[in-house]
């Protein structure tokens, strides 16, 4: 993973896996990158200091989802109707399911963002 955060390539032994990546496989390839970078989210300030984000997860796997559900999704998605509102609800639950099956999360998430972000 050096050659792709340092130089922002592939590694010669760069290869696409044959199927989908199921959350076990994630978990580690994820746990193995913030393992090596233990910084926390966050942004600068307007005065260029780092801020954490807040609420810090505490539950990576359920607060990751949580947050890209609601936060990153925007709000207006809320109001939509007919296929569209369908397509979404089936979005959701998609997103939902591998982190209930896997990480036991409860609470499944509905989009609260800013639009145009």
């Amino acid at each position: 993973m050096t050659c792709f955060f340092a130089n922002q390539t592939f590694g010669d032994d760069f290869f696409r896996r044959q199927g989908p990546a199921g959350a076990a496989i994630l978990g580690v390839d994820s746990a193995a990158v913030r393992n090596a970078h233990p910084v926390a989210p966050g942004a600068n300030d307007a005065n260029g200091n780092y801020v954490i984000d807040t609420p810090a997860f505490t539950n990576f796997n359920c607060d990751g989802y949580y947050d890209l559900a609601t936060t990153q999704l925007a709000a207006s998605l809320n109001h939509t109707t007919g296929i569209l509102r369908k397509n979404i609800d089936t979005m959701l639950a998609a997103m939902f399911k591998p982190f209930h099956d896997t990480a036991g999360c409860t609470k499944m998430g509905f989009p609260s963002g800013q639009a145009g972000a």
